[in-house]
């Protein structure tokens, strides 16, 4: 596989650049690598059709990975090899990220649709550099394009070239306490059609979950789990216990300690187990037990299966 750097020379970076949208910018970058004269059977793409099938992808959904990184590209059948270039941008630009962070850094990625691989893992690449706090402030402090590449070059050819849960997760933007009253925790799920929140303590570690079917099983007998038709209680109210205890409910009443919770540096099969095989309906991404990030099914089919 690729490692980013040798995919970046310095005619390919550009530096404390501005542009008056997401389209001009594209345009810019898409011409900045078809200078890299990406081939397909032979004969190289023009900057119409790199920006073409650029453009066609970001349509589908954002290229903002978080962090104030984005990753625009574009999978192309026949492509000989990957090809990318890097830009970092004075001001930020809105890329539609799922945490709202104007965008600074942006690399432009073609890769080979028969390779899937190799978009995954430079994607990976991107991101595991952008999770860097001191990453980002090396990348977004360099003055010139030899000060950019000396940090690219920095990176370790051999980490982050595989997905895992830190690339993947987002930030978790709906927490609540454990002393949450319950009709804030259920007005959180349905106002940001959530299947579940994470219950945290005021330091930031994670305590639990609420999800929706915890609510919706609360106050049923236990035996109700074991039962195959409920044809014969039909005018049991499955939510009496929920709304008599709906004044003085709180999410410690509700929340399970049933979660899966990964580090950082899971791999995407760790994650998709826990989702998948154990049927969790999240993975909450931790780290020294503190809640860094949340992982959902949505989050992958957009970062990974539709990449």
């Amino acid at each position: 596989m690729m490692h980013l750097p040798k995919l970046l020379t310095p005619d390919l970076i550009r530096v404390h650049i501005a542009a008056d949208g997401r389209s001009e910018l594209l345009s810019e970058l898409c011409a900045l690598v078809a200078t890299a004269k990406p081939t397909v059977g032979g004969k190289a793409l023009s900057e119409d059709a790199i920006y073409e099938a650029v453009m066609l992808r970001e349509a589908e959904r954002s290229s903002g990975l978080g962090h104030g990184c984005a990753l625009p590209h574009a999978r192309i059948e026949g492509l000989d090899k990957p090809v990318a270039c890097m830009a970092t941008l004075t001001p930020g630009m809105d890329f539609g990220a799922a945490d709202q962070e104007p965008v600074r850094i942006v690399c432009l990625l073609l890769a080979p649709l028969e390779d899937p691989a190799a978009t995954l893992s430079i994607m990976a690449e991107v991101a595991g550099l952008m999770s860097s706090d001191s990453n980002r402030l090396a990348v977004d402090n360099a003055e010139d394009v030899d000060a950019l590449m000396a940090v690219l070059d920095r990176l370790d050819p051999d980490s982050d070239r595989v997905l895992t849960a830190r690339n993947i997760m987002r930030k978790p933007f709906y927490t609540v306490h454990p002393e949450t009253p319950l009709t804030e925790v259920t007005r959180l799920l349905q106002t940001h059609h959530l299947e579940a929140t994470s219950v945290v303590d005021h330091d930031g570690h994670l305590v639990g979950i609420v999800s929706c079917d915890l609510l919706f099983r609360y106050g049923l007998p236990e035996f109700f789990g074991q039962l195959k038709s409920v044809a014969f209680v039909k005018k049991f109210d499955p939510f009496e216990n929920y709304f008599k205890a709906l004044k003085a409910g709180v999410a410690s009443d509700v929340m399970t300690q049933n979660y899966a919770a990964l580090p950082e540096d899971a791999t995407l099969l760790e994650v998709i187990f826990e989702l998948s095989v154990q049927g969790h309906p999240k993975v909450f991404v931790v780290r020294d037990g503190k809640l860094m990030g949340i992982i959902d099914r949505i989050a992958v089919l957009n970062r990974v299966l539709n990449y």
